[in-house]
C-alpha cells in the first residue's frame, strides 16, 4: 500500500484555498523554479570570468596610468637583474621565524641591523639563487617536512606547521621551499672553502707568536725548608717566640685549645626514665609526629642505632627503634622543662644583682655618651669656656661609673657561682625515676669531655661535648639539654680556664711551621728590597742621558707648580676681598668669608713650605718616570742584580704566548713558566714586570721579554692540531662554513659582492684616482 504524495489534511486543519501568485507551480516564481539550474550555472560562470579578468585588467590600467615601483638591482653572472617584491616578502617571513627552518637553512649573520637586515639579506639570497638556476620541487619539500615531523614526534605535517608558527600547512610548504632554495645556494657557495690540513695548520699558526723570557726568582718556600737545617730552634726558643705574639696573632696561629671546664651535671638515664610520671606537666600536650621521629632518627642513628656491619643501621620501621626515639624526645622535652624551672630559680635569686648590673651599665654608657657630646662641642668651639667645663665634669664622672659597673659585674658573678644547682635539680626531680646528679672537678677540654662514662659518671659518650666548653661564667647553666648515648643532661659550669694553650705535642708542629715561615718571609722582604734597588741602580747606569734629561726638568716643573698655585691663591684672595667689601657687618656670611680670606693669606705666606712640598711631589714623579724607563734595561742587568741580592736567573722559552691554553699546562711546565706565561705572556720585547708574587708557590719574580718570533709548525702539539680539526664534534670544514655563514652573507657583504644598487636616492660610485693620487669627481 503506497503512501499518497499529498495526504489529506488532518482533522481540524485549514483546507487549501485557490492558487495565488506565490505558489510554486504557478505564479510569478514558477519560471525561475523551472530554469533554476541554468540560472545558477550562468551566474557561476559570470563570477569566475569576472574574477579572472579583473586582476589583469586592473594591472593593465595601473601600468597605463599608474606609477611603476622601481626595485633594487643586482649584478649576477655578468648581468644586472632586478629584485622582485616576493623576494622581500619571503625574506621577511623567513627572518621572522628562522628557527622553524634551521634544518634546511643555515643561520646567517644579521649584521648590525638585526632582523630587518637579515630579511633583506635573505631576499637578496633568494633572488641570486633563482638567477643561478636553483629550484626545489614540492616532492623534496614534503620529504624534508616529513623528516622534521618524524624527529618532532608529531602526528601530521599540519600539526608541525602550527607548532612552527605557521597559519597553515600550505604556508609552511611554500616557506620551506624558499628556505631550501636559499639553503642549497648557501651550502653550494661554501663548498669551495679550503678545509685541508694545510689550511688547518695555517689557521693554527695565524697571528700567534712565541717569546723568550729571562726571569729572576726568589723561592721563599724553598728557603724556608733550608732554614730548618741551617737555623734549628729548640722548644725554649719556640716558647719565647710565642710569648712575643699578641692575642690576635696567637689566635691566627690556632694555638688555643677549647676552654677547659669542670661541670655539675643533672641527668636522666634513658633506660630508667618513666614518661608516665611527667604527663601532668612537662609532657602535657606534647605530641610526636612521624616527621619529627624520622628527623631525630637520622640525627641520632650514627651513635644509637648502628647495625652489625659498618654502614648499616637498625631500620627506622622497627618498633623498637621508634620506641627508643620516642623515649629520647620525651626525655629531651622533660629536661627542657626542668632547665626553664632552673633558670627561673636562678633569675629570682639574682634579681637584685641583675637590676643593679643593668642600672650601672645604663649609667656608664650614659656617662660615655656625655663625654662624647662634650668633646664634639669643644671641637666645634675650641674657645668656649662653658664647653670645656662641661667636658671636664663629664670626664670626672666617667671613672666612678665604670668602677660601679665593674663592681656590679663582680657581684652578679659571685651570686651566679653560688647557685646550688644540685639542690635545685634534686628538688625538681624528687620521686621521679632515672634522675641522677654527677660532677667532676678536673677541668677538661672538648675532646676529654666527650667521655662521660669514665670514672663513676656512667653517662655514656657525649658527641657534642664542645657545647659544654662554650660557657665562660662560673655558675652559668647550659643553653639547652645535651644528649649522650645513655642519658639526656643539664649542666652548670663549676670552674673554667679560658683559652688555654693546646698540649705541647699538638702545639709544637704549629709553632715550628709558623716560626720558619716568618723567618723566610723576613728574609724575602730583605732580598726583595735589595734586588729592586740593584735593578734600578744598574738600569740607571745604562741610560745616563735619560736620567739627566728627566732630573733636569725638576726645577722648571717645581717653579711652574709654584707659579700656578700662587696665581690661583692670589685670585681667590682678590675675589674674597671683593665680596667682603659688599658684605654687611656682623652677618654670618661676612664672618665665613673673613675666615676664608685669613686662611688664603696664611696659605700664601707659607710659600716656602709649599715650594718644598711641590719639590717633593715633582721628585716622586721623576722617580716614577725613571723607574718606568729603567724597565727597558732590566733584561740586561738582571743577572748582575740577582747576584747581589740572592735571586736566581734563568731563561725560559721560546714558548707560545698563549701557552697557558694547553691542556694540563700547569702540570707539564715549571711553576715559574706557569706563573709568568699565565700572567705576563703578553710582554713585548724589551718590556719587564715589576717585582711580582706567585702566592701559590711563594715565589717572587721579575720577568723580561728578550725575543719574539712567529709560531711555526714545530711549535704545535699534535693535540692542538687535532683539536682545531675537530672541536666539540664539529669538523674544521663545519667551522669554516659556520664562519662564512656569519660573515660572508651579511647585508654589507652581499651588497659589495653583487654590486647592489638601491632604487631610492642617488647611487654613489667611487671614481678612479687620478695620476697624482687624488680622487676624481663623482
Amino acid at each position: 500500500m503506497s503512501t499518497p504524495t499529498n495526504p489529506p489534511p488532518a482533522s481540524g486543519s485549514v483546507p487549501p484555498g485557490p492558487p495565488t501568485d506565490l505558489t510554486v507551480d504557478t505564479g510569478i516564481y514558477a519560471w525561475f523554479r523551472r530554469h533554476q539550474k541554468k540560472l545558477l550555472y550562468t551566474a557561476g560562470l559570470f563570477t569566475l570570468l569576472t574574477f579572472s579578468v579583473t586582476g589583469p585588467m586592473l594591472a593593465m590600467f595601473d601600468g597605463m596610468f599608474g606609477a611603476t615601483q622601481s626595485m633594487p638591482t643586482l649584478q649576477v653572472g655578468g648581468e644586472r637583474v632586478k629584485m622582485q617584491p616576493e623576494d622581500y616578502q619571503f625574506g621577511e617571513q623567513l627572518a621572522r621565524n628562522p628557527f622553524a627552518f634551521n634544518s634546511v637553512l643555515p643561520v646567517v649573520g644579521s649584521g648590525d641591523g638585526g632582523s630587518s637586515e637579515l630579511a633583506d639579506s635573505l631576499a637578496i639570497l633568494r633572488r641570486v639563487a633563482i638567477e643561478v638556476g636553483i629550484d626545489v620541487s614540492m616532492q623534496e619539500v614534503d620529504r624534508a617536512i616529513e623528516v622534521v615531523r618524524a624527529e618532532s614526534n608529531l602526528q601530521s605535517p599540519a600539526q608541525l606547521a602550527l607548532q612552527r608558527g605557521m597559519a597553515s600547512l600550505a604556508q609552511y610548504r611554500n616557506l620551506m621551499r624558499e628556505a631550501m632554495r636559499i639553503g642549497t645556494f648557501l651550502r653550494v657557495s661554501t663548498l669551495a672553502l679550503d678545509a685541508s690540513d694545510a689550511r688547518v695548520l695555517a689557521k693554527a699558526l695565524e697571528d700567534r707568536e712565541k717569546v723568550t723570557m729571562r726571569v729572576a726568582t726568589f723561592d721563599e718556600k724553598a728557603f724556608e725548608e733550608s732554614l730548618k737545617t741551617t737555623s734549628p730552634v729548640d722548644d725554649a726558643g719556640l716558647r719565647t717566640w710565642l710569648d712575643g705574639k699578641n692575642q690576635s696573632e696567637k689566635t691566627m696561629l690556632q694555638v688555643f685549645d677549647s676552654n677547659h671546664v669542670a661541670l655539675r651535671i643533672g641527668a636522666v638515664l634513658l633506660d630508667a626514665f618513666d614518661p608516665a610520671q611527667w604527663q601532668e606537666d612537662a609532657l602535657k600536650d606534647f605530641a610526636i609526629g612521624d616527621e619529627l621521629l624520622k628527623k631525630t632518627y637520622e640525627q641520632e642513628k650514627a651513635i644509637r642505632f648502628k647495625g652489625e656491619k659498618d654502614g648499616e643501621w637498625q631500620p627506622f620501621e622497627d618498633e623498637a627503634t621508634k620506641t627508643a626515639v620516642t623515649r629520647l624526645l620525651q626525655a629531651d622535652q622533660v629536661m627542657t622543662f626542668l632547665l626553664g624551672k632552673l633558670r627561673e630559680s636562678l633569675n629570682d635569686e639574682m634579681k637584685a644583682e641583675n637590676d643593679e648590673l643593668r642600672k650601672s651599665n645604663d649609667e656608664f654608657f650614659q656617662a660615655q655618651n656625655n663625654v662624647t657630646i662634650a668633646k664634639q662641642k669643644v671641637e666645634q668651639k675650641p674657645d668656649d669656656a662653658a664647653a670645656k667645663e662641661e667636658l671636664r665634669n663629664a670626664e670626672e664622672v666617667l671613672p666612678n661609673k665604670e668602677a660601679a659597673k665593674k663592681a656590679a659585674e663582680e657581684a652578679a658573678k659571685a651570686k651566679r657561682s653560688a647557685f646550688d644547682f644540685k639542690a635545685k635539680f634534686t628538688a625538681l626531680t624528687d620521686g621521679k625515676a632515672g634522675f641522677v646528679h654527677k660532677e667532676f672537678t678536673d677541668k677538661r677540654n672538648a675532646e676529654k669531655l666527650k667521655d662521660l662514662d669514665a670514672g663513676d659518671l656512667g653517662l655514656g659518650q657525649w658527641p657534642n661535648a664542645v657545647m659544654g666548653t662554650f660557657l665562660r661564667d662560673v655558675g652559668a647553666l647550659s643553653n639547652m639539654p645535651g644528649r649522650t648515648t645513655k642519658a639526656v643532661i643539664l649542666y652548670q659550669l663549676a670552674d673554667v680556664e679560658i683559652q688555654p694553650l693546646k698540649p705541647w705535642d699538638q702545639l709544637k708542629p704549629l709553632l715550628e711551621g709558623a716560626y720558619y715561615t716568618e723567618l723566610a718571609k723576613k728574609e724575602a722582604e730583605a732580598k726583595k728590597t735589595a734586588f729592586e734597588a740593584a735593578l734600578l741602580r744598574l738600569a740607571k747606569a745604562k741610560m745616563p742621558e735619560k736620567v739627566a734629561e728627566l732630573e733636569g726638568k725638576r726645577g722648571a716643573d717645581v717653579q711652574k707648580k709654584v707659579s700656578d698655585w700662587e696665581a690661583k691663591v692670589t685670585a681667590d684672595i682678590a675675589a674674597a676681598e671683593q665680596v667682603l667689601q659688599k658684605a654687611k657687618e656682623g652677618t654670618e656670611g661676612r664672618r665665613a668669608w673673613q675666615q676664608q680670606l685669613d686662611a688664603l693669606r696664611a696659605e700664601l705666606a707659607g710659600k716656602e713650605a709649599k715650594q718644598q712640598a711641590f719639590d717633593t711631589e715633582v721628585g716622586k714623579e721623576i722617580e716614577a718616570a725613571i723607574a718606568k724607563a729603567a724597565k727597558q734595561h732590566y733584561g740586561a742587568v738582571m743577572a748582575e742584580a740577582a747576584a747581589e741580592a740572592g735571586f736566581t736567573v734563568a731563561e725560559f722559552g721560546p714558548f707560545a704566548r698563549d701557552l697557558s691554553r694547553r691542556p694540563r699546562f700547569d702540570k707539564a711546565f715549571d711553576p715559574t713558566v706557569v706563573y709568568v706565561w699565565s700572567n705576563h705572556g703578553d710582554l713585548e720585547v724589551g718590556d719587564a714586570t715589576d717585582l711580582v708574587n706567585d702566592q701559590t708557590n711563594r715565589r717572587w719574580h721579575v720577568a723580561a721579554c728578550l725575543d719574539e718570533a712567529p709560531l711555526v709548525a714545530a711549535d704545535l702539539t699534535r693535540r692542538e692540531f687535532e683539536s682545531l680539526r675537530s672541536s666539540f664534534g664539529f669538523s674544521f670544514a663545519d667551522q669554516q662554513a659556520f664562519g662564512a655563514f656569519q660573515q660572508a652573507f651579511t647585508m654589507d657583504a652581499l651588497k659589495a659582492r653583487y654590486r647592489y644598487e638601491s632604487s631610492v636616492g642617488q647611487q654613489e660610485v667611487p671614481a678612479p684616482a687620478d695620476a697624482k693620487g687624488g680622487a676624481g669627481s663623482k
